[in-house]
């Protein structure tokens, strides 16, 4: 997936994982949605934040869609996560998952647009590892993809930022961002005791 390189980072940006609810005529499973914020502060350092929630089968979808729009504010750029089976860049004929299905729980931001981002899984994985962080099995089940959708949304970020951002940018909030998941851990280590 190439994506125009920006002058700019933006103002602040969503980065998105959404497991939408099953349509109607389906049987009731679990759906939800993991968040990755990034805020810029000054030039090229940025502030960070994830924030997941899942629901269990048979709860509104209503409520998903509150909460994702509480997310945004108007200078929020949207990065929707859209999984893709492996290696499906090199299939031209490979079905893209996207559907109105993540549309309809993704508000419009004042002027900005939201970024789509079908991401094949090797590629997320990838990403994810240049982060520091792990997503396995290419397959999982709604259960499972549930608990991992925040790492999913913050490895689609990390993609966004190694193929659309200048080296300059990159080198700096990929500094910023490392320094986060470190003190993340940190956290969670002292919580945890």
């Amino acid at each position: 997936m190439r994506f125009r390189n920006y002058s700019r980072f933006p103002e602040r940006m969503v980065a998105l994982s959404i497991l939408p609810p099953p349509l109607a005529l389906d049987p009731p499973a679990p759906f939800g949605f993991g968040a990755f914020i990034v805020t810029r502060r000054w030039r090229y350092e940025a502030e960070f934040a994830s924030y997941a929630h899942g629901f269990g089968a048979g709860y509104d979808p209503e409520r998903m869609r509150r909460q994702i729009e509480a997310l945004f504010t108007p200078e929020t750029t949207a990065l929707i996560h859209i999984a893709a089976p492996s290696f499906a860049r090199r299939h031209k004929l490979a079905p893209l998952p996207y559907s109105s299905s993540y549309a309809k729980y993704v508000p419009r931001s004042g002027l900005k647009r939201n970024i789509h981002a079908v991401i094949p899984h090797d590629q997320l994985v990838h990403a994810a590892r240049i982060g520091g962080i792990s997503i396995h099995g290419p397959n999982p089940t709604a259960i499972q993809r549930v608990a991992r959708l925040h790492t999913e949304a913050q490895a689609a970020w990390l993609y966004w930022v190694i193929a659309a951002c200048p080296l300059r940018i990159r080198r700096s909030v990929l500094a910023g961002y490392m320094a986060w998941t470190k003190l993340q851990k940190a956290k969670a280590c002292g919580s945890s005791v």
